[in-house]
């Protein structure tokens, strides 16, 4: 895809988002390795889960600024081509 999200200073909103994410998911790493399990306890999970990616419903909502629809976009278009069945968006 094009860069079609470039603001004024020559910054790409969706290459910040993604650096963001990225840096948000390391520290939610960092501390759930840092959770200790009860010895000899195993934790019970369910057979499903239905994923739902709701990053340009409510992350795009905390941003300062505001993201031009073309970004929200092209956004939407990358996260669904990852697989995604679920993105929910606001209208």
């Amino acid at each position: 895809m094009g860069s079609l999200c470039i603001d004024g200073d020559g910054a790409n909103p969706i290459t910040f988002l993604v650096e963001l994410l990225t840096e948000k998911r390391n520290e939610w790493d960092d501390k759930w390795e840092k959770v200790p399990l009860m010895r000899g306890s195993r934790p019970s999970f369910p057979k499903r889960v239905k994923i739902v990616e709701v990053g340009p419903r409510d992350g795009l909502q905390n941003e300062t600024f505001i993201v031009p629809t073309s970004c929200k976009v092209e956004f939407i278009n990358r996260l669904s081509q990852t697989g995604l069945k679920n993105i929910e968006v606001t209208r």
